[in-house]
């Protein structure tokens, strides 16, 4: 594995646990993790996961997991806001 395509599995996989336990939107998650636009982060994702990022989040979310609850320091460090709607 080259070291590109370690980063670009480390910020996927990111994403992949952002998307699973938080409400951010897809766009800002994308943004934070360096996808200048939504549609490339969707096809990337997609790509190494078989399904787009909404997909994804609906299939993982589920009454157990405690989806309310971020990644320790997540928010902080990524300096994530929800989107106003």
């Amino acid at each position: 594995m080259t070291p590109m395509e370690f980063v670009a599995k480390t910020r996927l996989h990111h994403a992949a646990e952002l998307l699973r336990s938080t409400t951010v939107s897809v766009k800002v998650i994308a943004s934070s993790i360096g996808f200048a636009s939504r549609s490339h982060f969707s096809r990337a994702f997609r790509d190494a996961y078989g399904t787009d990022p909404r997909n994804f989040r609906k299939t993982v979310t589920s009454p157990q997991l405690d989806a309310a609850k971020p990644l320790r320091g997540s928010r902080e460090r990524f300096a994530l806001e929800q989107e106003p709607e």
